[in-house]
């Protein structure tokens, strides 16, 4: 009696293609999720950037990177 099913290597064809578009569709939703981590990352990273520079703290940390430079060149002069 026939009971629907195709033959046993068609059988296996299909699942292999099922199993394929599965596969496929799961590293699209993986991809696209590691996508939208990277975007809030990169907007999160701007916002701070942002408020850094709002808040005067940019240029502050600018002013100290120069000293702490001129304190290096000036120990280096005094080894010479």
């Amino acid at each position: 009696m026939y009971a629907g099913h195709f033959f046993p290597e068609e059988d296996d064809k299909f699942l292999e293609r099922v199993r394929a578009v599965v596969e496929e569709e799961e590293h699209q939703a993986m991809a696209a999720a590691e996508i939208d981590a990277a975007k809030g990352a990169i907007a999160t990273a701007g916002e701070s950037r942002k408020a850094i520079q709002s808040s005067g703290l940019h240029s502050k940390v600018q002013v100290m990177i120069k000293m702490e430079r001129v304190k290096v060149t000036k120990m280096r002069a005094r080894r010479i």
